[in-house]
């Protein structure tokens, strides 16, 4: 429970894949700083960061950049209005997009590997059928899922294209119950069960 006169503010941010593997406390750490050094933020008005909408943990390695809300935990006053000069100082670790709703989640993840995409047991585990259907020249595709496994609320919809001799890139519409780890080290075939974290995973939108 947050302290009286104090409220929590989210701010948009798109994180470059510099961020992947590292607590979401460091770019945090930033993105206070460069609204302080702006002006935007007075110090003494930031009293935390509490997490992120994907990474709820501040502390924990997170693997995905792209698209995220950051709260902010801040004493009672207006909200920092970004400036260009924020923006400038926080550019090494990413984009400030702006304010972020309270229910904010990514509308979707762009997934790219060079490792096998396998993923029956992913589908299987989870009561997710579907159909495959080819969508294009090449190796285009699209896994349409029933309508029973739509509303399990994990994946809206997916589709995927596999460049010959360069890996696979997967999109998938992301429903609130999906968690991309568990996607990524059930979806492939690892030479060893760490190397998931070689997975580049970007979430995008809301």
């Amino acid at each position: 429970m947050r302290a009286p006169n104090t409220f929590e503010y989210r701010l948009l941010v798109e994180l470059s894949p510099h961020s992947r593997g590292l607590p979401r406390s460091v770019p945090a750490a930033a993105l206070a700083r460069a609204l302080m050094l702006s002006g935007v933020m007075a110090p003494e008005s930031y009293l935390g960061f509490p997490g992120t909408a994907l990474c709820p943990d501040p502390d924990a390695e997170c693997w995905v950049h792209g698209a995220d809300a950051f709260r902010l935990t801040l004493a009672n006053g207006a909200p920092p209005a970004i400036n260009a000069a924020a923006s400038r100082l926080f550019e090494r670790w990413g984009r400030i997009t702006g304010p972020a709703a309270e229910d904010w989640r990514p509308g979707s993840y762009i997934i790219e590997s060079s490792f096998k995409f396998s993923p029956a047991g992913y589908f299987r585990s989870r009561g997710l059928k579907h159909t495959l259907r080819k969508t294009g020249d090449g190796g285009a595709y699209r896994l349409e899922l029933t309508h029973a496994a739509l509303k399990k609320n994990i994946i809206r919809d997916i589709a995927y294209v596999s460049n010959a001799g360069r890996g696979i890139t997967i999109t998938v519409a992301a429903g609130h119950k999906f968690h991309p780890a568990d996607f990524v080290r059930e979806c492939f075939v690892l030479p060893d069960k760490n190397d998931w974290v070689r997975v580049s995973v970007k979430s995008v939108g809301g």
